[in-house]
């Protein structure tokens, strides 16, 4: 149901509230954490012109056949030069507290972190952060916390 609920925020929620607010004409952002963030990833796999900003916290990106990693780490190079903000974050505890699953998670982060490291410099304005002594559940208020100051700040 991924490319169903993106095409209704390309199609009728984007519109609806840029019609009803003042906003920007600029794209939007997109902040995601677990599988929110799985769902930011295939947004950036599928290449929406509504986002320019992004936020893939703690993002659910595991092996499997479908490899949404690898589909991922290959679209990163189509971005759009010099217009794309992404922040990656990762709990410490997520990759080394023993849980088979979260490591998987936390092999694939590093996948996509090397993925945007070859990219050419200024391809894309990018970070990622691993917050120490944090597990999936408690990084996310420091994370998104960064990530906005990231993605939105003036600084």
């Amino acid at each position: 149901g991924a490319d169903r609920f993106l095409q209704f925020i390309e199609t009728e929620l984007d519109p609806w509230i840029r019609q009803r607010y003042a906003v920007d004409d600029e794209p939007a952002g997109l902040l995601g954490d677990s599988f929110g963030g799985t769902f930011v990833a295939h947004c950036l796999v599928r290449e929406s012109k509504v986002f320019n900003r992004y936020w893939l916290g703690s993002p659910g990106l595991f092996s499997t056949p479908a490899d949404l990693t690898g589909r991922l780490i290959d679209s990163l190079a189509a971005l759009p030069t010099g217009k794309t903000k992404l922040f990656l974050t990762l709990g410490e505890l997520e990759v080394s507290g023993g849980v088979s699953f979260y490591q998987d998670m936390g092999a694939n982060f590093s996948r996509v972190v090397a993925g945007l490291q070859a990219l050419p410099a200024g391809a894309v304005d990018w970070q990622h952060r691993i917050y120490p002594g944090h597990t999936h559940t408690s990084v996310f208020l420091p994370a998104i916390n960064d990530a906005m100051l990231f993605l939105f700040g003036k600084g």
